[in-house]
């Protein structure tokens, strides 16, 4: 049985829970961002992770430039976050909350469980996406509580702890 590829992939993707990150940097001293949820680890000595950001955008423009950048892993109760840094209009991510900055300098997400503050060590061209390898220079664990996850094109939260 031979389905249609491109349709099927898309829909077994979206039947893959993933968790939720804003990804932050900086282009001219401004601060930019999105919502990603192609996001890894790749190792752990030394800590490293990789990002997968559409070629061209502003983020993936302002992490090739800075060459550094911040994974916000974002909690349950940060869904607004994740729709606001997804949203085109980039100029409203950033416009009315006040965000700290790493000892990177780079932006960090109040609200977020943890950030992991990096350094760039590579990107590839992958398709229409570039893949940043960053090597971890801090991480922090920010606040308790359950991340936030994307499944079947909806956000949505673990279960408490038993």
């Amino acid at each position: 049985m031979q389905e249609n590829t491109e349709q099927t992939f898309r829909e077994v993707m979206r039947g893959y829970p993933t968790g939720v990150t804003i990804v932050t940097s900086l282009s001219e001293a401004k601060p930019v961002g999105g919502t990603m949820n192609s996001f890894t680890s790749v190792s752990m000595t030394p800590p490293l992770v990789a990002v997968f950001i559409t070629a061209g955008s502003n983020t993936a423009q302002a992490i090739a430039e800075s060459r550094k950048f911040n994974v916000n892993i974002l909690s349950a109760s940060q869904e607004e976050d994740a729709r606001k840094f997804a949203d085109p209009d980039s100029a409203m991510r950033f416009a009315q909350d006040h965000f700290e900055s790493g000892s990177n300098g780079i932006p960090v997400i109040p609200g977020s469980i943890a950030c992991l503050e990096c350094t760039l060590e590579d990107q590839i061209p992958v398709a229409d996406h570039i893949m940043f390898l960053g090597k971890v220079t801090t991480a922090s664990h920010l606040k308790e509580g359950n991340p936030l996850l994307y499944y079947r094109r909806k956000f949505l939260e673990l279960p408490s702890d038993p």
